[in-house]
């Protein structure tokens, strides 16, 4: 799978090639897919996970961790880690994906005007 660096090197090189922009997103949205695939499992276990986590302190000291603590413990777990691995992911697809469609909108307009 490519990197997102690539993508956007390979989008900057191509803005004016709608074919290859067409191409470089629908690449795009088969890795949005997949990694939303891979999200969706944490997705699943995070809520038991992050309510265990937020229980336990009740136990040592009597007081519920506050929800923000919560998902700090939460991100250094494992999962947590994945799962902000992976959100950071899906913004770039999704960042690369608008200045796709930014670029063929121009270019769509600049066919326009040459019309």
């Amino acid at each position: 799978m490519k990197s997102i660096k690539k993508l956007a090197k390979e989008v900057k090189d191509n803005r004016s090639n709608p074919r290859e922009l067409g191409r470089t997103l629908m690449y795009l949205s088969s890795m949005y897919a997949w990694r939303s695939e891979e999200l969706r499992p944490i997705k699943v276990q995070k809520a038991e996970v992050w309510l265990k986590i937020k229980k336990s302190t009740m136990a040592s000291n009597g007081k519920l961790l506050s929800d923000r603590m919560t998902e700090m413990e939460w991100r250094t777990t494992p999962a947590g880690q994945l799962e902000q691995d992976l959100k950071y992911k899906l913004d770039g697809i999704n960042k690369l994906s608008e200045a796709i469609r930014q670029a063929g909108f121009l270019i769509s307009q600049e066919v326009k005007n040459q019309s």
